[in-house]
């Protein structure tokens, strides 16, 4: 997650997905992990892959599915 953050500010990263900034300290820092709902919510307003985020593979990019569209 601190990777994710860059040179955004603790309370820039929180404020996006709608959690608190000390929610984003204790998540980045280790002493608690995000539930499912705050990772899909992270994967999707940062564009990045869940399996990434998790450390499951270091490709970054969200695969994007489209279902009905040819």
């Amino acid at each position: 997650m601190r990777e994710l953050r860059g040179s955004s500010s603790l309370r820039e990263m929180a404020d996006a997905i709608g959690i608190k900034y000390s929610a984003w300290a204790r998540y980045e820092a280790g002493g608690s992990t995000p539930g499912g709902d705050i990772i899909t919510n992270i994967c999707r307003v940062h564009r990045c892959s869940a399996d990434w985020l998790l450390g499951l593979s270091d490709n970054s990019s969200p695969n994007i599915v489209t279902h009905g569209k040819n």
